[in-house]
């Protein structure tokens, strides 16, 4: 009788997992939720959002070995990328962007709008400031 039970809560188990991952696909694939940073979101997704990228950041920040000296030449190569790659989502320096997204440190953002040395070897990566 206890084997019956056993396979049933089992096999339970597996089909919420499976119809859980099969809704999530469906979600995502379809475009259903509007992931923009203009409009407010679940709690539990706006928590993920926000999340997820520091402690990303956090678990890695470690690892990362700045250099000792900063060159005018890298640093206008980092802005350029910048400018290119990231300030389409992030921002552009001194520009106020959603509080729902990610943003640089604010030294990062310093440096790519005075040209600091300084400022761009700040090691606050990861923080919202």
């Amino acid at each position: 009788m206890k084997k019956p039970l056993v396979i049933g809560l089992i096999s339970g188990i597996i089909g919420t997992i499976l119809l859980a991952i099969i809704v999530w696909l469906i979600v995502v694939y379809t475009g259903t939720y509007n992931v923009a940073a203009t409009d407010p979101h679940l709690d539990a997704v706006r928590w993920s959002f926000e999340t997820t990228p520091h402690r990303s950041v956090a678990q890695r920040a470690e690892a990362v070995v700045l250099p000792e000296e900063v060159s005018e030449d890298l640093l206008s190569q980092g802005a350029r990328h910048y400018a290119e790659s990231c300030a389409h989502c992030h921002g552009d320096p001194g520009q106020v962007v959603s509080r729902m997204w990610w943003k640089l440190p604010s030294s990062g953002l310093r440096a790519c709008n005075d040209g600091s040395s300084q400022a761009a070897r700040s090691r606050d990566i990861g923080s919202s400031g």
